[in-house]
């Protein structure tokens, strides 16, 4: 019998958008993507250890920038474990994990990365832990030949896609290191796994003993789907999926098909490519409309970077200082310029004055009276606009002459121990102080001393306002005037 009139068979035709998946295991690297409707599959193997560098070469020699990956371990690089429920919010378990799992994983706290794969009855976790600095190398490798990394997700999380998100199935996987494995997910989610011991490899077996084997994998399989519909009462399993050696899948299922009251599917992966173990998962991660419902938290393997360290102190501090440098250096510059416009405006008077005392010489020569007193009246009124403009330029470049710095610096002097400055204004020789006092004597005690500061001394105190803000802290307003 072919595989092709197998009664049941599974192949997916949607596809997500662009994407490469990268199996990871203890032998070898498996990348496989689709590329101009032709799935391309591509893989590099090692003998003893990964050899750092490998995941990089394999997607550079593949041509792969700018692409989204998804990292798939297998279970050779990870590890699962089954825990009582911490008494802890769930939002800390992410880091609490590594702590209280140290006693079963090789490695140690600081590089454990794990997290929960599923939920178990009677208040149980099942919980999938790896190596972090191992991971966080792959990442890297990722990084470097500019790719994205999607997700990092686990082998178990992957075949749970093989129902959908409302079913119930087994999955019968034939595995590279651990014999035949029964697995079995609810709703996606892992929820039960178990190795099936004494069934041997069938291409080393006789015609008898492989009959025999058969069996002995159908009787296996219904005990399990026994056991697992007393736990699943409310809806029982309709349906497993075949996972194993191209060569013994027909043979598989055709017994099971003989032997089980239930829906037996085979996967089938498209022509061009190897059909083996770490394909299929590829394949079937890349086909599903649905993505695993366990993802590694991969953001949490970089380090977050501390925002009070001394570089970054250092930093804020020095981008203040040249900041108030900065704000100094422009309050020097405007001043300069008025100098300049006050110079320049002075010149302007004396040329004025000059050219009036030029021009009454002249009238006092001409006969021309009436000439001369039009000429009188428009240079007089030039000069008395003239000395209105410089006036107010006085006014201007006294204030800038004397500077507001001595005055903050000599407000700073004085005795605030009762009062505080919340507002301070000028305009021209006119300041008006706003703030807070601790008593209502507070105030008129702190302008008493105004006498011994040259820039305050000299200034008339035209109103005193107090009153009471909504915290019933008693404020006051100052107005005052150079004398």
């Amino acid at each position: 019998m072919k595989l092709s009139s197998l009664p049941f068979s599974l192949s997916f035709n949607k596809t997500k958008a662009t994407s490469v998946v990268v199996v990871m295991t203890a032998e070898r690297v498996v990348l496989v993507y689709q590329q101009a409707e032709r799935w391309v599959q591509a893989e590099t193997r090692f003998s003893d250890h990964y050899n750092a560098g490998a995941l990089k070469t394999l997607l550079q020699q593949q041509g792969l920038q700018q692409c989204a990956v998804t990292l798939v371990l297998g279970r050779s690089l990870y590890q699962g474990l089954d825990i009582d429920v911490p008494s802890l919010p769930e939002s800390e378990w992410e880091q609490a994990l590594p702590f209280l799992i140290q006693e079963w994983v090789p490695w140690s706290v600081s590089d454990t990365f794990a997290g929960v794969l599923s939920p178990l009855p009677q208040e149980r976790l099942h919980i999938v832990a790896t190596e972090k600095s191992r991971l966080f190398g792959w990442v890297t490798e990722l990084q470097d030949a500019k790719c994205r990394v999607e997700m990092i997700t686990v082998e178990e999380a992957v075949w749970g896609l093989s129902t959908d998100d409302s079913g119930r199935c087994l999955v019968l996987e034939q595995s590279p290191h651990q014999g035949w494995l029964l697995s079995a997910y609810r709703h996606q989610h892992w929820c039960f796994q178990r190795q099936l011991r004494g069934i041997s490899a069938f291409s080393s077996l006789s015609q008898s003993n492989l009959l025999t084997a058969l069996d002995n994998l159908a009787l296996e399989i219904q005990r399990s789907l026994d056991f697992l519909t007393t736990q699943f009462r409310d809806t029982p399993i309709r349906r497993v999926f075949v996972l194993c050696e191209p060569e013994t899948t027909e043979l598989v299922v055709s017994t099971l098909v003989a032997s089980l009251n239930v829906s037996i599917e085979v996967y089938s992966v498209p022509d061009g490519i190897t059909d083996d173990h770490d394909t299929r998962l590829a394949m079937l991660l890349l086909q599903s409309p649905f993505s695993p419902h366990f993802q590694f938290p991969f953001h949490a393997l970089f380090p977050k970077r501390a925002l009070l360290s001394l570089p970054v102190v250092m930093s804020v501090f020095l981008g203040s200082l040249a900041m108030m440098t900065a704000i100094w250096g422009m309050g020097q510059w405007l001043m300069m310029e008025q100098n300049k416009e006050f110079a320049h405006w002075q010149h302007q008077v004396g040329t004025v004055q000059e050219a009036l005392r030029m021009e009454i010489k002249r009238s006092a020569l001409s006969s021309e009276e009436q000439e001369k007193n039009y000429q009188l009246a428009k240079l007089a009124a030039s000069i008395v606009e003239k000395q209105q403009k410089l006036s107010v330029l006085q006014a201007h470049t006294d204030d800038f002459q004397e500077g507001y710095a001595t005055v903050f610096q000599q407000l700073a002097s004085t005795d605030m121990r009762d009062v505080s400055i919340q507002n301070l204004v000028f305009s021209g020789h006119n300041m008006t102080v706003t703030g807070i006092a601790r008593h209502a004597d507070s105030v008129p005690q702190w302008v008493a001393t105004f006498s011994q500061y040259s820039t305050l001394s000299g200034r008339c105190f035209d109103q005193l306002t107090l009153g009471r803000n909504e915290h019933n802290a008693l404020t006051f307003q100052l107005q005052a005037n150079a004398s």
